[in-house]
């Protein structure tokens, strides 16, 4: 499902809060954020199915998308938070 404007302004405040509350200077637009929010979802779209095959038959076959697609996130925000 594609992202409504709604998903993606919510998308960028959240980016926008998380990565300039320091104070940090923005040297780029809120077109280019924002595009970039929709390029990041075509990547992952385009890449679910490499995604899928990654994943250990067992665990592809049981899980929904959506479960899958949860994994995805849970393992992107790990990293993300501890700073890789």
């Amino acid at each position: 499902m594609a992202l409504t404007q709604q998903d993606i302004n919510e998308i960028f405040k959240q980016y926008v809060t998380k990565t300039y509350k320091s104070g940090r200077p923005c040297t780029i637009t809120k077109t280019d954020i924002k595009n970039a929010i929709t390029e990041t979802e075509t990547w992952i779209n385009n890449n679910k199915v490499s995604y899928n095959n990654s994943l250990n038959a067992n665990f592809e076959s049981a899980e929904t998308t959506n479960e899958k697609a949860f994994l995805f996130y849970l393992v992107g925000k790990a990293i993300f938070d501890t700073g890789g």
